[in-house]
């Protein structure tokens, strides 16, 4: 046991005595204790109880020899300028106090159920072995005041719990990347055990407490961990929250034809987050949070588009590429989320999706609705669970309106030169898509409204023939499917539908129906294509106005363009012209 303190003057020499009290040239030097296993404590005071114990005598030693002491510390009390360094605890704090309590090393700690009997455990990790968990942890420790519990027996002295109140900030020491995530937990009260089974179990509590690691944070009044288990759960609303620059490692930054060789930076983008307002329990590779659930997430795709998402539902769940393993968390790099799913038991899932070019204007405004939805964030796949809709609002340039040579570049936006054209497509069983493809296919009892509207806030709302207006069209089906096309100047919108296809629309030239087994439309040519299934032939009927004379024609494939009213045909099986009426030409 080694003790020792003094007052110095200015120059740091020892004084022979205590100086005045007005003698401001002289200062503390930090009292310090020191012993082996216990580690060492420095302090501006510092007050230690000591224990004499006898040492053993030796086999042969006399039986008149003298009995041998030793004193050992029993309880430290370190107030001002408080550091210490006790084996797996070191840190700093302006009030620590340290009890040694004798007895055997303390056996494992039985495992924590987060929610009671009446959860289900959680699955298996087969990724989380004990051989892989690394050897001694070691933590640097801060708050106010630290009070801490260390154990020992006739061999050895070990760290069993800490308490510390005040300003909490503790941080797993060890990594040397400058990109490792170690383990980090805040707060304003914080209870850690199991440090001598080096497999601790921590609740922390604050506005907000945290425990952070790999670039993703647990945030709520009151966090617990359990690092033999690789838990962590929130009894209460809370949040987590992804860091942006995981966002910008991860498949966000993908094309269709695969992921980019160099993800772009994303500087100044706001991290992911996931809240809620009933409970959340982390297993280090898969989450699940109940009531009120809502997500947010800004991701930027490989040609520069800014994407900004929000989805609200009442359950739930996501998977991490790379598991967490609380124990070792810097070993596997940062976290990177792998699917999101999300559902409503209440009512509907609301998704919310707005892009923005690198200027910060709007592109697009994209709105879904569904029982449940399920995103895989490195494929770009996703599903959703009906009754649903969905609707999109974007800018859509026309490919076939060139410039003429030698016409002077435009100088405004693109956007002021072109109509914001609308979707909304009502289906019954499901939607099955991906996101980096931008296609999505509706299956059963499907319903598509189309056309031009003046506002992000506009809709299509015409139900029937009679209330469509210029330019809109309405399609039932029983299978959709969706595609938007960019040939890197010029984006448009595809569909193919399948399956008692039936379409109404209306133009300057007039209105029409059309009916068939499969049925497409491409945007960029305004071209309608109707096909048969063998039995029954398409059908295409046009007239001026509702009600006025029909001109109707059928065939094994008609293709219509809408707007300027062109036809061909293969295959006529009939063409009604008695009715047929003069459509203007423009």
């Amino acid at each position: 046991l080694s003790l020792s303190g003094a007052y110095v003057d200015r120059n740091g020499k020892p004084l022979s005595q205590p100086p005045a009290a007005n003698d401001q040239t002289a200062g503390l030097r930090p009292a310090t204790v020191e012993a082996p296993g216990i580690g060492w404590f420095a302090a501006g005071q510092l007050f230690v109880w000591l224990n004499e114990r006898v040492v053993a005598r030796a086999n042969n030693a006399s039986p008149t020899s003298k009995t041998q002491y030793t004193l050992e510390p029993d309880h430290i009390l370190a107030v001002e300028r408080v550091e210490f360094d006790s084996g797996k605890l070191a840190g700093g704090t302006q009030r620590l106090e340290a009890w040694v309590r004798e007895g055997a090393r303390p056996a494992r700690m039985a495992a924590v159920d987060p929610f009671g009997p009446s959860r289900p455990a959680t699955g298996p990790r087969d990724w989380l072995t004990d051989s892989g968990r690394g050897g001694e942890q070691k933590f640097d420790v801060r708050g106010e005041v630290v009070n801490m519990y260390l154990g020992r027996d006739a061999d050895e002295l070990w760290a069993e719990e800490v308490d510390i109140t005040g300003r909490v900030n503790v941080t797993q020491i060890g990594g040397t990347q400058p990109e490792q995530r170690p383990l980090q937990i805040n707060g304003e009260e914080l209870k850690l055990r199991g440090l001598a089974e080096n497999a601790v179990q921590a609740i922390v509590v604050g506005q907000p407490a945290s425990i952070s690691a790999q670039g993703l944070e647990l945030m709520g009044a009151a966090v617990q961990m359990d690092q033999a288990q690789n838990l962590a759960w929130i009894n209460g609303g809370g949040q987590i929250t992804l860091a942006a620059e995981v966002l910008a490692a991860n498949s966000f930054n993908r094309s269709p034809a695969g992921p980019t060789s160099t993800p772009t930076p994303l500087e100044n983008m706001p991290p992911a987050t996931l809240r809620w307002t009933g409970e959340m329990v982390f297993d280090g590779a898969t989450l699940r949070c109940e009531q009120f659930v809502q997500v947010d997430g800004t991701h930027q795709l490989k040609d520069g588009t800014i994407a900004q998402m929000s989805m609200i539902g009442d359950v739930a769940e996501a998977t991490l590429v790379r598991p967490i393993d609380f124990r070792n968390p810097d070993v596997r790099g940062r976290s990177d989320l792998l699917t999101v799913s999300i559902s409503g038991q209440n009512k509907l899932v609301q998704m919310v999706n707005r892009t923005f070019d690198t200027a910060g204007n709007q592109q697009s405004f994209e709105q879904l609705h569904s029982r449940r939805l399920t995103l895989n964030k490195q494929s770009g796949e996703f599903d959703a669970a009906g009754p649903g809709w969905v609707s999109t609002i974007r800018y859509l340039s026309d490919p076939l309106q060139k410039r003429s040579a030698g016409a002077a570049p435009v100088a405004a936006s693109p956007y002021l030169q072109s109509k914001l054209t609308y979707l909304r497509v009502d289906y019954q069983r499901a939607i099955i898509g991906n996101y980096f493809q931008r296609q999505v296919e509706f299956l059963d009892g499907v319903v598509a409204l189309s056309g031009p509207v003046r506002g992000w806030d506009d809709v299509v709302q015409a139900d029937r023939l009679e209330r469509l207006r210029d330019d809109e069209k309405r399609l039932t089906c029983d299978r959709l499917t969706v595609a938007e096309m960019n040939d890197g100047h010029n984006r448009w919108m595809e569909l193919s539908a399948a399956g008692n296809a039936h379409a109404d629309g209306r133009t300057r030239m007039g209105y029409f129906t059309a009916a068939s087994h499969r049925m497409s439309y491409t945007q960029a040519k305004d071209l309608l294509v109707l096909e048969s299934n063998g039995r029954d032939d398409a059908k295409l009927t046009r007239q001026l106005a509702v009600g006025s004379p029909e001109s109707t024609v059928t065939a094994r494939k008609i293709e219509f363009r809408p707007k300027t009213n062109e036809l061909n045909m293969d295959g006529i099986g009939s063409i009604n012209l008695s009715d047929l009426p003069k459509f203007p030409r423009r």
